[in-house]
């Protein structure tokens, strides 16, 4: 029997007010949208965070992490990484840093202040 996906927050905010949705006591995923490039080069990406609570379960990691690979094929991307730390280590940089090869510029060279320019405009 699958497990039900239920949406805690949705909205077009700052990407750090997301991280305040991120409960150590569960398993959860994050869809993040970042722009990057400009002009004819921008183009959207979509990055998922798996959290798994430090303080979640043992049970509980093991009956939502079996459904794993169904939550990421609802949420339609393959980029993105697992976050065991807890909420406390979330951040932009963070995120970015754990994502760099995905974030290479036009030229082949990675920028986190280019990054984030492109997502604050």
């Amino acid at each position: 029997m699958s497990m039900v996906i239920k949406c805690v927050a949705r909205g077009g905010g700052d990407l750090e007010e997301s991280f305040e949705y991120v409960d150590d006591n569960l398993v959860q995923f994050l869809l993040l949208k970042f722009p990057i490039g400009s002009g004819t080069y921008k183009r959207t990406k979509y990055v998922y965070v798996h959290t798994v609570g430090p303080k979640c379960s043992i049970v509980k990691r093991g009956k939502y992490m079996g459904e794993s690979a169904r939550v990421l094929k609802e949420l339609g991307t393959k980029l993105g990484f697992e976050c065991g730390d807890g909420a406390s280590v979330l951040t932009f940089d963070y995120v970015v840093q754990k994502m760099s090869r995905a974030f290479v510029s036009d030229d082949g060279t990675f920028d986190l202040e280019l990054v984030k320019q492109s997502y604050l405009e």
